[in-house]
């Protein structure tokens, strides 16, 4: 029998083809911190930090089926400060997020750094266990995928 499907000449209905990344179930998951780079973001007014882990064990999607151990998950977190139409209320501060990681990563949250030390930390901690919330995000122009919603300290 080949493998070649050249070879095959059974019909695939196609609309049964599933072509997306599989979705997790909204959950609280464990895994690896494996990747952690800066890049440029699209619009080059700052930076975003690239985020990949992978799970430590097998965890089940959305349409019932499972992924299993060291399935990768992907994160962005801008580092761009942004700001309400005032121009002065902040809306998004990076920092906050970068203080959730280091704490998920560490266990910890304590003394004072810049931003700068706190991105360099975040990336001296590949390979750590790290925990983190998940949830279905919807989009129309994009579909549905798995978003880490917030990392979170272990126990």
């Amino acid at each position: 029998m080949s493998l070649d499907i050249l070879n095959d000449n059974s019909s695939v209905d196609l609309t049964t083809v599933r072509t997306a990344a599989p979705i997790l179930k909204a959950g609280l998951y464990q895994g690896a911190l494996t990747k952690c780079s800066i890049e440029p973001n699209k619009k080059a007014t700052g930076s975003n930090m690239n985020i990949e882990v992978t799970l430590s064990s097998p965890a089940e999607t959305v349409d019932g089926k499972t992924v299993s151990q060291g399935f990768r998950l992907y994160d962005t977190v801008s580092l761009v400060r942004t700001f309400k139409d005032d121009g002065t209320t902040v809306s998004y501060d990076p920092v906050n997020r970068l203080v959730e990681l280091i704490e998920a990563l560490t266990g910890e949250k304590s003394g004072s750094m810049t931003p700068r030390q706190m991105v360099e930390l975040v990336q001296s901690c590949l390979s750590h266990t790290i925990a983190f919330r998940t949830k279905v995000e919807q989009s129309a122009e994009y579909g549905d995928k798995t978003r880490i919603q917030r990392y979170v300290k272990l126990a």
